[in-house]
């Protein structure tokens, strides 16, 4: 195996855009609920995971619900902040344009009702072939 099909491309942090209904990749946002994601495990998100821990230190020592409270929190947390990192055509409940943020991600993805959105989000993170096409297209024949 060449090196060239380990590394990532800049997709790996930037992110790739998905529509949510049809669960295709695309290029571009279109007029359906689309995100863009990043790869699961990219160096931001293991830096959240790695800071969030610390900050939760005393929930998840003490064990029990406790600490699987924290820790669904913290992954939820380190989604939204190096995941999930932007939404086009996303409408709350009102009607109204749910601007992105992480805060507002992190919400999103809190909640229990809303678990295909959840799942879409980390499943799509977890599609490596999309994170490192360029470099096996590089590497073809080496």
């Amino acid at each position: 195996m060449n090196l060239r099909t380990i590394r990532r491309n800049d997709a790996s942090m930037a992110g790739l855009i998905w529509d949510f209904q049809t669960g295709q990749r695309l290029s571009e946002p279109n007029a359906n609920l689309c995100i863009r994601v990043a790869e699961r495990d990219n160096p931001r998100h293991r830096a959240a995971l790695a800071r969030l821990q610390i900050e939760n230190a005393d929930a998840l020592r003490a064990g029990g619900e406790a600490a699987t409270a924290a820790w669904g929190r913290i992954q939820t947390r380190a989604l939204a902040e190096a995941i999930l990192l932007e939404w086009w055509n996303l409408d709350g409940d009102d009607g109204q344009p749910i601007e992105y943020s992480a805060e507002a991600a992190e919400k999103l993805l809190s909640d229990a009702t809303l678990w295909p959105f959840r799942h879409f989000v980390e499943d799509t993170a977890g599609i490596v072939r999309g994170y490192r096409a360029e470099q096996e297209e590089a590497a073809k024949g080496n």
